[in-house]
Formats: C-alpha cells, sequence, structure tokens
C-alpha cells in the first residue's frame, strides 16, 4: 500500500520514471525507497537549476502584417502592427 500511495503522490514526471522500477519492485524496504527518492529529487532539482527552467519564461514576440486593397490602385496597400506580449504591454 506504501508504494502505491508513493507512486500515485509524485508530481513531477521525471522524479516517478527514475523510481517506477524500484516502485514496482515488491519488498522494497521502505527505508531504501526513501533513500533512493532523496537522491532523486535532489539530482532533478539540479538538474532544473541548471538548465533554469524553474523561473525563466521566453517571451514571445510578434509582428501583424495587415494588407487592404486601396481603391483605383494595383497595388495593396501595406500597413503594420507590432503586437507585443501581455508581459511586455
Amino acid at each position: 500500500m506504501f508504494l502505491h500511495a508513493v507512486d500515485t503522490g509524485l508530481q513531477d514526471e521525471a522524479i516517478c520514471n527514475r523510481l517506477r522500477p524500484s516502485l514496482q519492485t515488491p519488498g522494497v524496504q521502505d527505508e531504501d525507497l526513501i533513500q533512493q527518492m532523496n537522491v532523486v529529487v535532489s539530482e532533478e532539482t539540479e538538474k532544473k537549476s541548471k538548465l533554469g527552467t524553474s523561473n525563466r519564461h521566453k517571451s514571445a514576440k510578434v509582428n501583424d502584417v495587415h494588407a487592404s486593397q486601396v481603391e483605383g490602385s494595383a497595388q495593396p496597400g501595406i500597413s503594420e502592427r507590432k503586437t507585443n506580449t501581455p508581459e511586455e504591454r
């Protein structure tokens, strides 16, 4: 029952995937599982901090180009407008 509770309670998919073989091993000791979980969580935390995925988000910048036909002209009039993401407004 403890193994099932740990397996369903893990929220990070990377940690869950790394611990799944141990969670599916019958007869694994609770202490061994907790020790392995501490190691895996520490490694994943270090990995995320090195990659900088925890707090950094790239903002997208989009340029819109609208074309409209000017009356009596063969060429369309082009108007350009820059659109910022909500973070930049």
